[in-house]
Parts: structure tokens; sequence; C-alpha cells
């Protein structure tokens, strides 16, 4: 039970806020329900605090008479809070320490993550045509696989290619190409380069015989050579845990929050699910791919898992 405690303050001490959040600060809550007018002292001033919203380190809940919240802790735990109350998360937790030198290794001496630069894309999780990868994510190989979903009416696509600006907020048109009966294209080198630390998006447009369908764009970066292999010499480092103990879910853990601190969603969505498979009854994980997702843009499917988690946090 310990080992699992510290686990869970590990994991969620690497989930960030929104944009309001910058370095390597983490949040400590997430409001799950309000009733009334709660608010959040927060830099002298003072915050709604809606549902969905987070609380950061040094943030003070204010609740009123009448006033009702519940909040999600990073350690899975739900606070029903009513008022009126002030109430300051972080005395909830006590003193927290590494799990071990192993974790530092792999994460860093700060591990905590950072909002995306890479823009949002639409939230398409429920769109018949869409992208499934690279979506709003780095990419480690050179050259990236883009794969997407689509109904059996669409029978040819015209997949583009776009060059982003994201400072300049421009976005150039780099290349654009048919193909028929496919959900997968692995654009060859003769008709686009790729650089490394670039921002680029792309994007679908299907034909089904009478109109054409289109999708929003879906962002991805390029990693460099260098990084690549440093996260990879990391995710060397747990294998040994791995082998251990099939069972234990903290390997998967790190690992996912290793990938998600290089934008690498798609492979920290698939050590989050090697977690759950171990251990479907703990709230951490469910908690991290919520957060994986929101910052793919898939807030309906964040939700999903936010809920999941405050209900076994309520076991």
């Amino acid at each position: 039970m310990k080992r699992l405690l510290l686990v869970a303050l590990l994991v969620a001490s690497a989930i960030p806020a929104r944009s309001e959040m910058l370095g390597d600060a983490s949040f400590e809550g997430i409001a799950l329900s309000a009733g009334g007018s709660p608010s959040v002292w927060r830099g002298g001033i003072f915050f709604p605090l809606a549902v969905g919203g987070y609380c950061l380190p040094g943030d003070r809940i204010q609740l009123a008479q009448g006033d009702r919240q519940k909040v999600l802790l990073r350690t899975g735990r739900v606070l029903d809070l009513t008022g009126p109350r002030s109430l300051q998360l972080s005395e909830e937790f006590g003193d927290e320490t590494w799990f071990a030198p192993l974790v530092r290794d792999v994460l860093g001496e700060r591990f905590g993550l950072f909002d995306s630069d890479l823009a949002r894309g639409p939230d398409i999780a429920t769109n018949a045509l869409r992208q499934v990868s690279p979506f709003n994510s780095s990419v480690m190989n050179a050259v990236p696989e883009l794969r997407w979903k689509a109904p059996d009416s669409l029978d040819r696509f015209t997949v583009e290619i776009f060059q982003e600006d994201i400072i300049g907020n421009t976005s150039a048109r780099i290349c654009g190409v048919d193909v028929a009966r496919v959900t997968h294209w692995l654009p060859p080198g003769d008709i686009v380069t790729f650089a490394p630390g670039q921002t680029y998006s792309w994007s679908l447009r299907g034909f089904d015989g009478r109109g054409w369908q289109a999708s929003g764009k879906a962002f991805f970066r390029i990693l460099d050579a260098e990084t690549v292999g440093r996260i990879k010499s990391k995710l060397v480092l747990l294998e040994d845990m791995k082998k251990k103990d099939r069972d234990d879910i903290m390997p998967w853990v790190i690992g996912a929050i290793l990938l998600m601190k290089e934008k690498l969603y798609h492979q920290a969505l698939d050590h989050v699910a090697q977690a759950i498979s171990r251990n479907d009854r703990a709230p951490f994980p469910y908690t991290l791919r919520g957060r994986i997702y929101e910052e793919m843009n898939l807030p309906h499917l964040a939700a999903g898992d936010y809920y999941v988690a405050q209900r076994l946090g309520n076991q």
C-alpha cells in the first residue's frame, strides 16, 4: 500500500494544469463538481474554481456559506468540501520523497510536465473521418507514418501536409497527395523532407463518389536523433523493473511520464494501458491518461478517464 501511495504521488506530481502553468509546477487537485461560488486564492487574486479547474501548489480553496466542492487529489482521493471553509491542498499530502534513484535517472531531478506548444487540432474523437496518428504529438521516427480512420463509403483520400510557424501563426502547404482505399501513408522522401524540431500538421479529405468530407489539422513535431537516443536509453533502465515483477505498474507509469514529457503521447498512452491492465483499480493511471488526452485536445476522452478516477477514488 505504501508503495502504491508513492506511485500515486509520483504520477500526479507530473500532471500539469492548463495554460496558467509554468515551469515544473504540478497540479494538486482538479475540481469534479461545484455548487455555489467556490474560488481559489492564487497570487493574491481570487479566481472562480469551476468544474475541471486545477489547483496549483500554493493555491488556497475558499468556500463561503452554502458553497460545496468536490476535488480529486493527485493521490486519487476525493475531498467533499462544504463551506464556510478555507483549505490549502498541500496540507493534505505531507512530505514527498523520491521513490528511488532510478526515478531520478529516468525522469530527472525536475520532472514536471509543460503545456504543449504544439498548436491544438480539433476534438475529433467522434468524427467518422479522423486522424489517428500522429495526432498533436511528437514523433520519434524521422518520417512519420500517417494513419487515419474513415467510413467504408470513402474510397479515395487527399493527404495534405503543412509546415507550421507557431509563433508567427502561419502555415505553408508543402505537399498534397491522392491515395486510394488505404488508411495509412508513409510520405516518401522525394515528396517531403521533415526537419527535426520543426512543427508540421496534416489534414485529410475523403471522397464518397458524391462529395468530399474534410478533417481538421492534426499537429506533430519530429524529434532529433540525440533526443530519441536519450529517451530510448532511459526506457531501457526500466526493463529490469518490468522483469522483476510483471504485475508492477511502476515501470509503466514512470515510462508514461517520461514519454509525456517529450510529448510522445501515443507511446505514453500505450504505457498507461499496460499499467491499467496490471491494476485496473488504481485511480491515478486514469488521471494520467485523462491528462494525456487533454494535451492531445481530446476532452471527451479525458472526461471519461477523470470520471473513472473519481469513481475509483471514492471506493
